[in-house]
């Protein structure tokens, strides 16, 4: 396996990954509703669903690490979407119960921890891993959620990528969480990608 990036590694790769996405044509079909062929864009056109989005970024992203040879065929590290097994259970996200509101708000089900009172967890699915399948430590390497601007669930991003980010309640540890939006709420000619939200080691970075 080759070295395994670092932090600011991982970050460079994900401005990139971003900056060619904005310059190809995904972001004219699936982000400003021009479809070949047609004269006129597509209206009334909100921006695709944010699965398509997931994935063509994480396209581009595996491409660049592929160019490091940081993923191979071989593996181990994997870009998966929507990847939600951890080790042999469902991916869970441990929350103390003091905050767990905004998962609530989103229409997550709390499930009880047993023997704690204090903590409840909760089933995710994060949009794309940069990761080793079955293994914790620190082939966790990034974590990503992709948002439309408007969509309300992006206000507790904060919290999944601290906690995807930092030891203790969860032993995920990734060494970069980050937001990714898709500006919907800008003019269509305007609308692209960005990078938001960043955390390292539980912080914001």
């Amino acid at each position: 396996m080759k070295t395994l990036p670092t932090k600011d590694e991982l970050a460079g790769l994900l401005h990139e990954a971003v900056a060619r996405f904005n310059d190809s044509n995904d972001r004219e079909t699936l982000l400003r509703g021009h479809q070949p062929g047609l004269e006129q864009r597509v209206s009334p056109f909100r921006v695709a669903h944010e699965q398509a989005i997931s994935y063509r970024l994480a396209f581009y992203l595996e491409c660049l690490l592929r160019k490091k040879e940081i993923v191979t065929d071989k593996g181990p590290i994997i870009v998966d979407c929507e990847y939600n097994q951890h080790l042999f259970d469902h991916k869970k996200l441990r929350v103390l119960i003091g905050e767990a509101q905004p998962f609530l708000h989103a229409g997550r089900t709390a499930i009880p921890v047993p023997g704690s009172n204090e903590a409840v967890e909760f089933i995710v699915r994060p949009d794309v891993l940069v990761h080793m399948r079955g293994n914790d430590g620190p082939t966790n390497l990034l974590v990503l959620e992709i948002k439309r601007w408007t969509n309300a669930e992006r206000q507790h991003d904060a919290l999944k990528l601290r906690l995807f980010t930092e030891l203790g309640l969860n032993k995920f540890g990734y060494v970069l969480g980050a937001a990714v939006y898709a500006r919907n709420d800008r003019d269509i000619n305007e609308r692209e990608l960005e990078v938001g939200l960043r955390f390292h080691g539980g912080k914001p970075c």
